[in-house]
């Protein structure tokens, strides 16, 4: 039964009692139980006698061991015994998933939960989120399997444990094989093969190809799930996985019957028969026994069909009998289940939803910190390009200043210049105003008189030539003859004599 390969939280615990020497005498019975019932021993003490105790009565009497672990479960609440209680409840998950009483194991392995978070072992919540999936595929609660499975995988990757994380995939493949979505189911037997060839797991790589043989099977791909179911078999022979090769075989057998390779089915379901027979493999002998009842009736041997059927009939009607003891359990808690497990899963979600928020508030924090570390970078940023730019335009203002002192400057000395100039050609203007005027009059034309007038007023060549709707050249070509005819050199020059000339014509 599925139930019975459910791990618990505290299966090292089981481990390491296995270990010890065991006390199966009733001398050692008695020896242990005074100490649960003296007063003068320490409550830590007793809980470990307990379940000393429990080990001892879990394969005699399962009863027996109820007492044991409820009384250790009751003392270690008492007491806050941590260690105490997650024992307890992984106990209590394990003993009530192997008496079938699925709801219960549920709340167990709730509380192992709680625990682990109490002592933030990170590490056990893939094993506890494992059973739970597990046990909820047992109620066919195969969707809420499926997200546990998921929680696991994440887990497990984030714990780099290969071997856990090639059972979580597995196991998500059984459960979409059981959903019939086998596209899926072999998506995630074919990442549990991958796995499990790199860390050369050769059992779990014969339960893969097992697994998938029976989903090929299922598609009608026979050949494909006897390809499978073959190779299985011969790692699983190798490996001596006597109840996977029990399995395998009689899977095989059944298709090989079916195909009509009578002997080769008779062979491999003999074989799962024996396998069976002789470890005690209920379900094995009664499914082997219906393939080799099939095979005999096949070949028209009535006498070993009826042997065959009849051990089928038998087991099959046993099997069938702790199958609807097991559903009507499962029916009868299956309300209690809806509304306890409930509660408890919404404990455990709001465990989970507040370290959310925590986490989200701690991000948001962080976020806000963040921003405004930004904003103060943006305004630091903002304070050094402003006064960038003030150093930039200071500097270009000087410069600006600097250019403009030495414009002053070389105006000033150019006025000066002229200003001696002018008072030279004053001294020299009463003997030669005469002289000048009447050259003037007879060298310049009219238009050139007008070029000389506005060029005295320190206009530029495309400003007269503006006045004068002249081109730029035809003004250089007039100032040019200007120079020729008053024997100047520069336009400084030619407004002098142009004044001079303009005085000369008022006084006449």
């Amino acid at each position: 039964m599925m139930h019975k390969c459910i791990l618990t939280l505290y299966l090292l615990f089981f481990c390491i009692l296995l270990q010890a020497q065991p006390l199966s005498s009733a001398k050692a019975k008695d020896s242990l139980f005074k100490i649960t019932q003296s007063e003068t021993t320490l409550d830590s003490v007793k809980i470990d006698t307990y379940y000393r105790l429990a080990q001892i009565f879990v394969h005699q009497n399962p009863d027996t061991t109820f007492w044991f672990v409820e009384k250790a479960m009751q003392l270690s609440e008492k007491i806050d015994h941590v260690d105490g209680m997650g024992q307890a409840y992984g106990w209590m998950g394990y003993l009530n998933a192997e008496l079938g009483n699925i709801p219960e194991a549920i709340k167990f392995n709730l509380k192992s939960l709680d625990i682990a978070q109490r002592i933030n072992n990170k590490e056990s919540y893939p094993v506890i989120l494992n059973n739970l999936g597990m046990l909820h595929q047992e109620l066919l609660n195969h969707d809420q399997a499926i997200k546990y499975f998921n929680e696991c995988v994440l887990l497990n990757i984030a714990l780099d444990k290969q071997k856990s994380l090639a059972t979580n995939y597995n196991n998500l493949g059984s459960a979409y094989r059981y959903k019939k979505v086998y596209e899926k189911s072999l998506d995630y037997y074919n990442k549990a093969l991958v796995i499990r060839n790199e860390i050369g797991d050769q059992t779990g790589i014969s339960f893969c190809y097992s697994n998938m043989g029976t989903v090929y099977e299922e598609m009608g791909n026979t050949d494909k799930a006897l390809e499978l179911y073959n190779k299985s078999i011969t790692i699983r022979r190798k490996e001596k996985v006597n109840k996977g090769l029990a399995i395998s075989l009689f899977k095989a057998a059944n298709i090989y019957s079916a195909n009509g390779n009578l002997k080769r089915a008779k062979t491999m379901a003999t074989e799962a028969h024996e396998i069976a027979l002789k470890h005690g493999y209920s379900h094995e002998i009664s499914k082997s026994a219906q393939a080799l009842y099939l095979i005999y009736k096949t070949e028209k041997k009535p006498g070993l069909a009826l042997k065959y059927h009849e051990i089928y009939s038998e087991l099959h009607d046993s099997l069938n009998s702790i199958d609807n003891q097991k559903a009507v359990l499962q029916s009868k808690y299956q309300f209690d289940y809806n509304q306890k497990v409930m509660i408890d899963s919404l404990e455990n979600v709001n465990i989970l939803i507040e370290n959310e928020l925590l986490n989200e508030e701690n991000a948001l924090i962080a976020s806000r910190n963040s921003v405004q570390r930004l904003w103060l970078v943006v305004a630091i940023l903002g304070i050094l390009i402003l006064l960038s730019i003030l150093y930039i335009f200071r500097k270009n203002n000087l410069a600006k200043m600097d250019s403009l002192r030495e414009e002053i400057r070389f105006r000033l000395n150019e006025t000066m210049a002229l200003k001696n100039e002018i008072e030279d050609l004053n001294t020299a203007s009463s003997e030669n105003n005469k002289g000048l005027n009447i050259v003037l009059q007879d060298k310049l034309s009219n238009r050139e008189q007008e070029i000389l007038e506005l060029l005295a007023t320190g206009m530029s060549n495309k400003e007269i030539g503006e006045n004068l709707f002249l081109s730029v050249n035809t003004v250089k070509t007039h100032i040019l003859s200007l120079y020729n005819k008053l024997d100047v050199k520069n336009r400084t020059q030619a407004a002098i004599k142009g004044s001079l000339l303009k005085s000369q014509e008022i006084q006449n």
